[in-house]
């Protein structure tokens, strides 16, 4: 009886690779708006670089969704021959590393923007520590 609700994760993995494809979509009229600029700018707009790299974050985010919903059927469910977390613990190190990385991103984003120096200087780290944080524990975690 019990063993009959796995297939109750069905649900949660449609739901990653449905919420998956809308990120992807997101991604690539991210990526539209950005080759607009480049083409109405001729290149020399200040705003493509944290454009380009708002792009890359978009479509990082759709992957890890994907790859979030493939993980859990593998898991609950089987019958799948992708390379995903084989467990658990492995799919929070794979999100750990995500969130580091938007994080990072969203740093450099700043960065190349004018914010002033004290507040970048905080920013900085604080997704330094959070990140030592996560690191940390997706270690301990991996130890076990």
């Amino acid at each position: 009886m019990i063993e009959a609700t796995r297939h109750v994760m069905t649900a949660a993995t449609l739901i990653l690779l449905i919420v998956s494809f809308f990120a992807m979509i997101w991604g690539g009229i991210k990526a539209v708006h950005v080759i607009e600029l480049i083409l109405s700018s001729r290149g020399e707009s200040p705003d493509i670089e944290v454009s380009l790299i708002r792009v890359v974050d978009a479509f990082l985010i759709s992957i890890v969704l994907y790859l979030f919903g493939v993980s859990i059927y593998q898991l609950f469910i089987g019958g799948l021959s992708l390379p995903v977390a084989k467990d658990l613990a492995e799919m929070k190190g794979q999100l750990s590393g995500v969130i580091i990385m938007v994080m990072a991103i969203q740093f450099l984003e700043h960065v190349l923007s004018d914010y002033p120096a004290l507040q970048q200087l905080y920013e900085g780290a604080s997704i330094a520590f959070v990140a030592i944080v996560l690191l940390l524990l997706s270690y301990i975690v991996r130890k076990r």
